[in-house]
């Protein structure tokens, strides 16, 4: 693990927490760029000159609302581009601030801490089912879409039409248990870092990923995780993946039980690797808030 705060390597980010970001300089007395407030007072200037020129054109409607539509996009494709050079800036912001990064393997590491990790993740659970059921029913649209488009075709033979038809109907079964996998990770999904024999929970929010899940962690990938602290994991003790499941663990330590069974279960009849490590971070461990991950 490397204790330096800039890394001279160049970073692909796949996960940026945003409001964390943002956040974190508020904390610190360090204000959000302005680029974004200036960005939405030219917005409303061409709003107003188009507005002007109604009376003018027919098309000035229609014009309106393109442009609006342009400049949504606009200032979407900013904030995403300007949030590495926000966190550029979180990272300068502590170290002029003396806010030491920390090895996270440390028996001194405690809640709040800043870290940064190298290891390898790996998706856990109920998301290892989500990733591989999402991308069985995206097939099985497609081979939907198919027999829809050759149905009436005279030089495709109706076997093949059927079974394109099947794969279809087939698959709506896993889009159905994606979705559910998705309730109940609620807006965080689970994921594993282990390095140099040490193990951290590393829980994302859906919401701040900036590659597809499904790219970023269908299977193990070294990675490079810049967070926080969140908790710790006991000598005795172990952190479940799924906020639903481990509230229903901390209100009843049998009660996660049934769903772990189930998961195993629906795992085997997809013929998903489903270990013990992929069911729970034992420890001692840490919980680790992303702030930032990137390879």
């Amino acid at each position: 693990m490397s204790s330096e705060w800039h890394d001279p390597e160049p970073r692909e980010f796949v996960y940026l927490d945003e409001e964390s970001i943002n956040g974190h300089l508020s904390s610190i007395g360090v204000g959000v760029a302005t680029d974004a407030q200036r960005e939405s007072e030219s917005e409303s200037e061409r709003q107003g000159r188009l507005r002007s020129i109604l009376p003018l054109f027919a098309g000035a409607v229609d014009a309106e609302v393109s442009q609006r539509e342009l400049d949504s996009q606009n200032f979407q494709q900013q904030i995403k581009l300007t949030a590495p050079y926000r966190f550029d800036r979180l990272q300068k912001e502590f170290q002029s601030e003396g806010i030491e990064i920390k090895d996270p393997s440390d028996e001194g590491v405690s809640f709040g801490d800043v870290v940064k990790i190298e290891g390898e993740m790996e998706a856990m659970s109920l998301f290892r089912i989500e990733l591989h059921d999402e991308a069985i029913a995206s097939w099985g649209e497609a081979f939907s879409e198919a027999a829809e488009t050759v149905e009436n075709s005279p030089d495709v033979d109706d076997e093949l039409i059927e079974e394109l038809g099947l794969m279809g109907e087939k698959a709506k079964g896993n889009k159905a248990t994606a979705s559910m996998a998705k309730r109940l990770h609620s807006d965080r999904v689970p994921l594993r870092l282990d390095d140099d024999g040490q193990s951290y929970a590393v829980p994302l929010r859906r919401d701040s990923k900036r590659t597809p899940l499904a790219h970023a962690f269908s299977s193990p990938r070294p990675y490079t995780v810049f967070g926080r602290i969140e908790g710790r994991i006991g000598t005795n003790d172990s952190w479940v993946p799924g906020d639903m499941i481990r509230t229903l663990k901390a209100l009843s330590e049998d009660a996660g039980t049934p769903f772990n069974e189930a998961i195993r279960e629906i795992a085997a009849g997809r013929d998903i690797m489903m270990e013990d490590r992929h069911m729970g971070v034992e420890g001692p461990g840490k919980v680790v808030h992303p702030i930032a991950i990137w390879w």
